[in-house]
C-alpha cells in the first residue's frame, strides 16, 4: 500500500498516473480518502491510496 496527498499524486506524469489507474484488476487499485491534516487534526485533507495486488 502507499498512501500521499491528492496534490502528490497529481504531481506525476499524466502518463504515469494513466498507466497506474488503467491496470488490469490484477494490478494496483487506487481509492480517494481523506486523511487527517498533521497540522491540523480536526481538518481532513484530500488524499489518494494506491493498493498493489499480488
Amino acid at each position: 500500500m502507499a498512501l500521499m496527498t491528492k496534490e502528490k499524486y497529481e504531481s506525476f506524469s499524466v502518463e504515469d498516473r494513466d498507466m497506474v489507474e488503467n491496470l488490469d484488476v490484477d494490478g494496483v487499485e487506487v481509492l480517494d480518502v481523506k486523511i487527517k491534516n498533521p497540522d491540523n487534526p480536526v481538518r481532513l485533507m484530500e488524499a489518494k491510496l494506491l493498493i498493489f495486488k499480488v
